[in-house]
């Protein structure tokens, strides 16, 4: 889990470009229209988003052909995103751009490790049409993320997913990310959720929920399939010489390098499980 600085851009200057992009004079006309509407609901999703109350938000029901505003239907104004904001030859295509650059080191906020290529509607558009295009509600992710995420929409603060432009630090500031090694052959390891017993319980359930929306568990655990086999083969050609607690004082470095880059790493939480367990360092190291 990452936190990112908050867009910038205003809805106003996002809305105009992908305007810029729209050839019938009519449909730009209706669009610039609802323009003050489509602000207001920018406003209230920032500060409803900033109480972490965005849950409060009336979902959208009607249907892609019906008009929702002044003679815009709800189709009309997802579509400013899907073919006014997304396609390579548009204006606003420099905004999807810049989105997805807000990624730390490219990589997807919401796991921390996949690749972000495209951008997740927080809110989704098929329910908020209104925050189609709305920078804040767009989150540059990974495919996994974007396509995989469990598809509920919260009705209560504790079943909010963690929003990286909005939410407090402590959801990176505190480890709440751990895992346990299974005495296996290879050795493996499941991770869980503990978030630290000083948190208010909608936290608590907030980052359960965030684990749960993006299936991180299984998804962390093939990443960590991986890194256990590479240092295993790190360990071999000096495994005879290793003792148990030097192979504890050699992941305890490791744990303590990526502790400080992330706690709430699927790496930290590996290598802090690995050093705790008696039996890797002794006997599944050497497997």
């Amino acid at each position: 889990m990452r936190i990112l600085l908050k867009p910038v851009f205003t809805i106003d200057e996002v809305y105009a470009k992908c305007l810029a992009g729209v050839g019938d004079a009519r449909l730009v006309a209706s669009f610039q229209v609802i323009l003050p509407a489509v602000s207001a609901h920018a406003d209230l999703y920032d500060l409803k988003a900033g109480l972490s109350s965005l849950y409060e938000l009336p979902q959208n029901t009607a249907l892609n052909e019906d008009v929702i505003l002044d003679g815009v239907t709800k189709k009309q104004l997802k579509s400013l995103y899907s073919q006014y904001m997304v396609p390579q030859e548009k204006p606003a295509r420099i905004y999807y751009d810049l989105l997805i650059g807000m990624a730390p080191h490219g990589k997807c906020p919401y796991c921390g490790f996949g690749q972000a290529s495209t951008l997740d509607h927080y809110l989704p558009k098929s329910k908020y049409p209104f925050f189609s295009i709305l920078a804040a509600n767009l989150v540059p992710s990974c495919k996994d993320c974007n396509t995989g995420k469990l598809a509920g929409v919260a009705v209560v603060a504790s079943e909010q997913s963690i929003h990286p432009y909005y939410d407090s630090a402590i959801f990176v500031e505190s480890q709440w990310l751990y895992a346990r090694v299974e005495e296996t052959h290879p050795p493996s390891v499941t991770y869980f959720v503990s978030p630290p017993l000083t948190w208010v319980e909608e936290s608590k359930k907030r980052a359960l929920k965030h684990f749960e929306d993006f299936k991180l568990a299984k998804r962390f655990s093939i990443e960590a399939a991986d890194e256990i086999s590479s240092i295993s083969d790190s360990f071999s050609e000096s495994i005879e010489y290793l003792d148990e607690q030097e192979v504890r004082r050699q992941l305890l470095r490791r744990s303590a390098a990526e502790f400080r880059k992330h706690k709430n790493s699927w790496k930290t939480a590996l290598y802090q499980a690995l050093a705790s367990s008696n039996w890797y360092c002794s006997e599944g190291c050497r497997i």
